[in-house]
């Protein structure tokens, strides 16, 4: 029990401090417990002076509807029209989750029964939270699998280490690990880890986390799930072909598992072997042959699912204790009603909190993405703080009866859109029968397996991204390999921080250009992107695309150096640079062949439009380059700096260094100066050449060639070239 603390207030602070305790102990302060309730104190005293108190009940009542969505929609729902339709859904996807509950349970280690009360009772309450309309909540393969390795890593008593066989690899690879993990065990163990998930979640929502899936991009989120599902179909490789004295397929042993199941690939049992094959290849029938026939005249789905349960009840209960008996595991007999509720073992919650975070956060991205890209499509909104807290509040009130954390299933929530369900009343209409007794290995691992195909398919259609950018590709296999070969804890560490360094990588190596003027206009191009584009003489247009910051600051300075042909540094002020034709990034200046425009380079114009922001150095590297070309009698001129950058400029000492008179709205507007500089500086034949600024009026039309149709019009030419030598 919590002592209650008396609080009184220090006289020369307004702290509240802890004076004593009810059974008279007064924390000394020195003691951890004393830093704890003076804590807690704080907190607490903070927590008087939120603006809170100060709320009105109509400030209340909106808060509520915000926490409780259904005190906002059920008051609204439309009976008449939309009921139809979600009891249809709910009986569907009831006969679809029935046999997924029970498999998922399965595969989190636990007595079946508790995954058909995953399926029951976490989609009820998130009904009550949840913003979500179509999404179904409930149990989730890859979240089944990580709490399974939780169960399996500390719901084991004892651990035996035993060799099976004496040649090298099976001596090395092929041993088993004797893990006694009681079903009372394995229950604590997945209520504790679930109850920790939903206390995580329920506090990313408090702090309106949702932000947070914005770090994890589209491509990590499928290689994340991809390395999952092969850790997923791996978990089921014993069960569907029936091989024994393999390692235990925890992220640990992924390798070790491999090499152990093919030197046993021998040992097969040919018939778990059929009913694995068979199993799978009547629910891919019913899935792409079956369900598309009968989609031309119903919305129902053939319960094939439903079908080969049913089907393994009836083979056990006919050949049992016959001679047409096959050595096939089964469950046997599931248990019957619900478990009382009970609170979760806290005695090992001080090494299950880290393993709850990541499940959580994988839990959640796997769902708004769901929830986002149906919303999307169905035209409503989906709050994602909201659904942090529903998921949150689903796992911790779920757990108390048994259940084990889940997610949203891309499956059952495509069945749901399919079906045109309007809410989530349809959750009322799924409660499935709880006394049944199924054949276990074969068909549930089939089942488990078939129900990741989309998975599958997503980890091959991934392979081919590199056709489309080599980047996100890398993203998506870097997450894949560090899943699989790793775990899914790491692998989204290594997957995120793969990912922020790729950001810094590109904005380290930015692109720049040197640009030109469109003739007749006062549009500025990239005189590698536009053939029409045209140099001023002694004008050099120079833009940097990236944010300068810490990490490239050194890199613009020596991208200007490259793109002007000058170091100011080397102090060669009367250098002169023939006419150029820049490539997009600047690393290479080519001389025109074609003829020899000697002039003398006066001016240098940073285009500032594609700088987003620019930090302490970034302004000192713009600073920096304005004061090595002053040295030389060449003056930088700034333009189109973003609001954000000029207000750094005027919060340091950036003007001491740069006259404000160097800047300017637009290029247009800097070339303008320059050339008018130019003229006051050589006033006599020896000046650049320099042609008036052309009024800006409608642009005739312009001939633009990309960089593709450059090359290959390169590529043509060569061709040609090398046909003529021939």
């Amino acid at each position: 029990l919590v002592p209650i603390c008396r609080l009184q207030r220090n006289r020369r602070s307004s702290l509240l401090r802890p004076i004593g305790l009810i059974n008279g102990y007064v924390p000394t302060a020195g003691s951890k417990y004393y830093a704890v309730c003076i804590w807690i104190c704080v907190v607490l005293e903070k927590a008087l002076k939120l603006q809170v108190l100060k709320w009105r009940i109509s400030d209340w009542a909106h808060f509520w509807m915000g926490r409780v969505p259904i005190t906002k929609w059920l008051p609204v729902y439309n009976w008449k029209e939309d009921l139809r339709a979600d009891i249809i859904g709910g009986m569907m996807l009831s006969i679809m989750s029935l046999p997924q509950a029970l498999a998922y349970g399965y595969l989190v280690g636990v007595p079946p029964i508790y995954g058909l009360i995953t399926t029951i009772f976490g989609p009820i309450i998130y009904t009550i939270f949840g913003t979500s309309k179509h999404t179904s909540p409930g149990c989730f393969a890859i979240v089944a699998l990580m709490v399974g390795s939780v169960v399996e890593e500390f719901g084991a008593d004892k651990e035996t280490q035993t060799a099976s066989n004496i040649t090298d690899v099976t001596s090395i690879c092929c041993k088993t690990t004797a893990s006694t993990v009681s079903p009372e065990k394995a229950v604590d163990v997945a209520t504790s880890v679930t109850l920790l998930i939903g206390l995580w979640q329920i506090f990313f929502g408090l702090l309106n986390a949702g932000i947070l899936a914005v770090w994890l991009s589209d491509h990590l989120v499928q290689g994340l799930t991809s390395g999952a599902a092969v850790h997923v179909l791996t978990s089921q490789l014993k069960s569907m072909t029936g091989i024994d004295g393999v390692p235990p397929t925890t992220f640990r042993s992924f390798q070790n598992f491999y090499l152990c199941f093919f030197k046993r690939l021998h040992t097969i049992k040919i018939p778990s072997a059929v009913i694995s094959v068979t199993a799978i290849f009547l629910l891919l029938l019913s899935n792409y042959f079956i369900d598309p026939i009968l989609k031309n005249w119903t919305n129902v789905k053939f319960p094939m699912e439903f079908v080969l349960i049913t089907s393994s009840i009836m083979m056990v209960s006919l050949v049992n204790g016959t001679h047409l008996h096959i050595d096939v595991p089964i469950v046997g007999q599931v248990e019957s009603g619900f478990p009382p509720p009970r609170m979760p073992s806290l005695a090992r919650i001080d090494e299950l909190v880290w393993h709850a975070i990541t499940i959580a956060i994988i839990s959640f991205v796997i769902h708004i993405a769901l929830a986002k890209l149906i919303s999307r499509k169905l035209n409503y909104e989906v709050d994602a703080n909201q659904e942090w807290f529903a998921l949150g509040a689903m796992n911790s009130i779920a757990c108390l009866f048994g259940c084990f954390a889940g997610g949203s299933s891309l499956g059952r929530t495509m069945m749901q859109v399919k079906f045109g369900t309007k809410s989530q009343v349809r959750i009322l209409s799924c409660l499935e029968p709880l006394d049944l007794g199924i054949i276990k290995c074969a068909v549930l691992a089939s089942i488990i397996v078939v129900a990741m195909k989309d998975l599958f398919i997503q980890l091959f259609r991934g392979l081919f991204l590199c056709r489309e950018s080599i980047v996100d590709f890398m993203i998506f296999l870097v997450t894949l390999v560090a899943v699989v070969l790793i775990n899914v804890n790491n692998g989204l560490i290594i997957g995120i921080s793969f990912a922020l360094l790729s950001v810094v990588f590109r904005t380290q190596w930015a692109d720049s250009t040197c640009m030109g003027r469109i003739p007749g206009t006062s549009d500025f191009k990239g005189l590698g992107h536009y053939r029409s584009a045209e140099e001023i003489p002694g004008i050099k247009v120079f833009r940097f695309e990236a944010p300068l910051y810490f990490a490239n600051a050194e890199l613009f300075i020596l991208s200007v150096y490259n793109a002007c042909g000058l170091n100011p540094v080397l102090g060669n002020k009367l250098r002169l640079v023939g006419r150029r034709v820049a490539d997009a990034s600047c690393d290479s200046v080519k001389e025109d062949q074609a003829e020899h425009v000697i002039t003398q380079l006066t001016h240098i114009i940073i285009d500032c439009s594609t700088i987003p922001y620019v930090d302490l150095m970034g302004k000192d590297a713009l600073a920096q380059t304005y004061s090595d070309y002053s040295t030389i009698d060449i003056t930088v001129l700034m333009a189109n700096c973003k609001a954000a950058v000029r207000q750094l400029f005027e919060t340091t000492d950036f003007y001491q260094k740069v006259p404000k008179n160097r800047m300017f709205v637009n290029v247009n507007d800097a070339v303008i100066q320059a050339l008018k500089e130019q003229r006051t500086r050589f006033p006599d034949d020896t000046a650049p050449q320099t042609q008036k600024p052309p009024i800006a009026h409608s642009p005739p039309q312009r001939t633009i060639i990309s960089l593709k149709e450059e090359r290959e019009e390169k590529t043509t030419q060569s061709a040609c070239m090398c046909l003529f030598c021939i």
